[in-house]
């Protein structure tokens, strides 16, 4: 099998797209216009009284009574003449809500004529100031308008001509760049690493390294958050997105990329707060944001009580994750899946045939005790101040530790949740006050039965879950338990291509012995097949017995 590793690189820069408002000279009635922005959106193949267009015997569908309820984009009323000109040009307009920067514009046009226009301009402007402006002769239906730009808001787009007389301009969707799809040619050294742990209690962003040699006469312009889809075959491999670049020589450039766990530590910090029975899913809603994530329903209605602090994104899904008992993994996904650790049997089996060679088993010292730190939060005590000064507008106060009951003298409270408020004032002092929640600890412990005498301390201790309450902590327990009992790990190599981080699997260890456990990471190399360094947490051997 030929190495069939692709990366595919969406060269565009991040939310162009969700900031753009569009506005458009001539446009049918039945259409919405912001349609144009949906990148999946395709227009539906209606015949139409456009000369030369509707071929017997070809899969057209006479026009729908209810165009309305059909994703057109833009389907101007303005038809082209003999010669496919307009009397006068379509223009559409393009108003973002930032600055942005990319490598071209990408059009699709009328794919079933197919027609599309052939004489149009692009002008690029900033806070109305024209940056740049260039005539295109477009010569299919889909088209890129190859044009590097840098820190615009407004793209004027003015069509002149039809490929073809007598037709209405139709444009399915428009892209902010290019989508390119790199082969093992031009992608080398390749890194891709994957990993999960199956309690959260720590939580990896999973990586993507490689070079990139340039073949074509297209530069680049690698932002951060871009996308990158890794594929082998027909498997998607994973999701991830530029971190950094660099260039490494003539036409050779250096990428590391993140997954979307990675993507979330960019995101901004979470609020957090105290939260008392609140469901799971309405707590990730908050945390995860516009980034894409699949939740367990078996997970999805767990009640959550306690605190959650101001922090990065990452921080507090893993907080999430942890108090749920659940993974958290990217492998594989177009989202982040948070999910129970997998039982049962092993779905992959890595034996003779699969094993390069059989894996090295390397063995913890036993655990002698677990223990987890389950908190509370308790109203009651004295107010005491949080702020004292001379304010004039407005000032961010961020607590050091949860608060409730929130006063302000000389000013007011413009905004204000358990972890910090926004206050105001016109010149005056201005004291805010509040009382703190109390914070209690409680240990939950399990030692282990089959500690021997020649056994040295060894605990492991879970404490900082601030989402861990008393009423969860038991189970829980018992589920740090079970992991921490697990000794064994095996490292080896192993052809895959579908096995993800967490999964169920067997593997042959260099003594000859099949072991079953969790897939925890996986780091793939691709020559002629696709391989991977992985590790598994073994079940104990009275769980495989």
């Amino acid at each position: 099998m030929a190495n069939d590793l692709k990366i595919t690189y969406i060269d565009e820069p991040v939310g162009a797209l969700e900031g753009t408002t569009p506005s458009v000279t001539s446009l049918q009635a039945f259409c919405a216009l912001e349609d144009i922005l949906d990148t999946e959106n395709n227009a539906p193949q209606r015949a139409t009284l456009e000369d030369g267009y509707w071929v017997l015997g070809t899969a057209y569908h006479f026009f729908s009574d209810e165009p309305e309820k059909e994703t057109w984009g833009l389907f101007s009323q303005a038809i082209s003449g003999g010669d496919g000109s307009f009397a006068a040009p379509v223009v559409l307009t393009l108003e973002l809500d930032d600055l942005y920067s990319s490598i071209g514009l990408t059009l699709r046009f009328d794919p079933y004529g197919p027609t599309w226009c052939s004489n149009m301009t692009a002008a690029w402007y900033r806070d109305g100031a024209l940056l740049a402006q260039e005539d295109f002769a477009p010569d299919d239906w889909e088209y890129t308008c190859y044009k590097e730009v840098r820190n615009f808001n407004k793209v004027v787009l003015t069509f002149k001509a039809m490929s073809h007389g007598y037709r209405y301009l139709k444009l399915e969707r428009i892209s902010y760049g290019i989508t390119r799809v790199f082969d093992s040619e031009e992608c080398y050294a390749a890194d891709l690493y994957q990993d999960t742990n199956v309690v959260s209690d720590e939580l990896a962003v999973n990586t993507l390294d490689f070079t990139l040699r340039n073949r074509s006469d297209v530069g680049f312009l690698f932002q951060r958050r871009q996308g990158l889809r890794v594929t082998f075959g027909d498997e998607l491999l994973g999701v991830y997105h530029i971190s950094t670049s660099s260039r490494a020589g003539k036409n050779l450039y250096d990428i590391h990329a993140v997954d979307k766990v990675g993507l979330l530590e960019m995101a901004g910090d979470h609020a957090g707060g105290i939260y008392n029975g609140v469901a799971a899913s309405v707590i990730l809603a908050e945390i995860m944001g516009a980034i894409p994530y699949t939740l367990a329903s078996s997970l999805a209605s767990v009640a959550l009580t306690g605190w959650l602090p101001k922090a990065p994104r990452r921080d507090n899904l893993q907080q999430v994750a942890f108090a749920l008992g659940a993974m958290v993994r990217t492998g594989h996904s177009e989202a982040v899946d948070i999910l129970p650790m997998p039982a049962g049997d092993a779905t992959a089996s890595w034996g003779q045939t699969e094993s390069y060679e059989g894996g090295s088993v390397e063995t913890a010292a036993p655990v002698t005790e677990v223990q987890l730190v389950a908190y509370e939060y308790l109203t009651g005590g004295e107010s005491e101040t949080l702020y004292d000064a001379e304010l004039t507008g407005q000032a961010h106060v961020d607590f050091d530790a949860p608060v409730y009951g929130l006063a302000v003298a000389g000013g007011e409270i413009v905004s204000s949740d358990a972890n910090g408020a926004v206050i105001a004032g016109t010149g005056t002092q201005v004291v805010l006050t509040g009382t703190k929640y109390k914070e209690v600890k409680r240990i939950y412990a399990k030692e282990n039965p089959l500690r021997s005498g020649n056994d040295e301390d060894n605990p492991v201790r879970y404490e900082g879950m601030t989402l861990v309450s008393p009423a969860m902590a038991p189970a829980l327990l018992e589920k740090l338990y079970g992991v921490c009992m697990r000794q064994d790990t095996v490292k080896g190599k192993v052809l895959t291509v579908t096995e993800r981080p967490g999964e169920r699997v067997s593997i042959l260890t260099d003594d000859g012995e099949m072991r079953t456990g969790h897939l925890v990471s996986l780091d793939y190399t691709a020559t002629g097949k696709l391989a991977a360094d992985v590790t598994v947490l073994c079940d104990a051997e009275e769980d495989e017995a």
